[in-house]
């Protein structure tokens, strides 16, 4: 039975700064999902701490599949801006969960390592290895993904010693959509740099 779902997508900061977030929406369209709600953001480190314990990761915990050149979940999510998206469509949690395992820009990214060892006669060699790194989360299941909604779109508690609606007008660098529908910051720009990127044409 077809399952019409809601669910939630991460981006994190390596994709928006490689320029590389119309790649990720071109492939939730391919398979008819929606983009129904999306907000480009900087967050504080406590905020995605937040983040981290609702999908019951450890915050301080290190990982290989976590971007270089962090150190932390924690590190990386509040690095840079990073996309916080709803995405809807038919069976859309395991669809989405697909795509995120797939080794294959742009759901992840590889990184090449030197390894260097020495054989039984002492000698020194070198191994290339192919290590993958993460760029988006996405919810595990719908349950996780209501939870994850409400988080990132249910809350504008970014950074509690500001306002964030007004940081969020005085933008000249990122868009903020805010719940309601209220847009703020220098969206033409935005769209400007998506025009340019080849992957993906923008719907008027």
């Amino acid at each position: 039975m077809i399952d019409h779902q809601k669910t939630f997508v991460l981006a994190y900061p390596w994709l928006f700064r490689q320029r590389s977030m119309g790649v990720l929406v071109s492939e939730f369209e391919k398979l008819k999902l929606n983009i129904t709600e999306m907000r480009c953001m900087v967050v504080t480190p406590d905020f995605a701490r937040k983040h981290l314990v609702n999908i019951k990761w450890d915050p301080e915990a290190f990982s290989e599949s976590i971007p270089l050149p962090f150190a932390s979940w924690i590190d990386c999510i509040a690095h840079g801006p990073v996309t916080a998206m709803i995405v809807e469509g038919d069976d859309a949690v395991q669809k989405v969960r697909e795509l995120s395992k797939k080794q294959q820009l742009p759901f992840q990214v590889v990184e090449r390592k030197k390894v260097y060892s020495s054989d039984s006669r002492g000698l020194m060699k070198q191994e290339v290895i192919e290590l993958w790194r993460e760029t988006v989360y996405t919810s595990h299941s719908g349950d996780q993904a209501k939870i994850d909604i409400d988080l990132w779109f249910g809350s504008t508690d970014f950074d509690e010693t500001i306002d964030f609606e007004k940081r969020a007008r005085e933008s000249t660098k990122v868009v903020f959509v805010l719940p309601g529908g209220k847009t703020y910051g220098p969206l033409d720009q935005v769209k400007d740099v998506w025009k340019r990127d080849a992957s993906y044409k923008i719907k008027q």
